[in-house]
């Protein structure tokens, strides 16, 4: 975390410190996704004018790239969706037939996420949603609905 914070700042870019974090959240540990999200904050920051990048252009660039406040993205979401919506294990090819996404994207970019923070997990018959991950999607299904109340 330090590094990247020094590696934005030898790039000549001003931060303030709480971006760090909600960076750091969203790009689940991964050095090069911290980076490309920095370079997008920045961009949308200076696009606005400003030459400190705040928490409002990170919400604002992570609601452009549709990046929950978990890290999750679209494919993310529609992937916890399916496995939610068919209750039990799925098998991955189904998966991929129902988000027409080629079964390897899933396999290298999706699940070893869910599976990492403890939402999926796989067995011979297939992927299901781990009790967590049920409780989960439960918590933020309650926040859309009081959302848009």
């Amino acid at each position: 975390d330090a590094l990247r914070r020094q590696g934005v700042r030898m790039l000549g870019w001003e931060f303030d410190e709480a971006v760090f974090r909600m960076i750091a959240v969203r790009s689940r540990g991964v050095p090069r996704w911290s980076l490309r999200l920095a370079e997008s904050v920045w961009r949308t920051a200076t696009a606005e004018g400003a030459s400190v990048v705040r928490a409002d252009h990170a919400d604002k660039t992570f609601d452009l790239e549709g990046i929950d406040g978990h890290g999750l993205t679209k494919m993310d979401r529609d992937y916890l969706g399916v496995l939610s919506e068919l209750d039990g294990s799925v098998r991955l090819n189904v998966i991929g037939t129902r988000l027409r996404v080629p079964v390897q994207s899933l396999v290298k970019q999706v699940e070893p996420y869910l599976v990492r923070i403890g939402w999926v997990t796989k067995d011979d018959g297939g992927r299901r949603l781990t009790p967590r991950g049920v409780e989960q999607l439960r918590s933020q299904a309650a926040g859309s609905e009081a959302e848009a109340s």
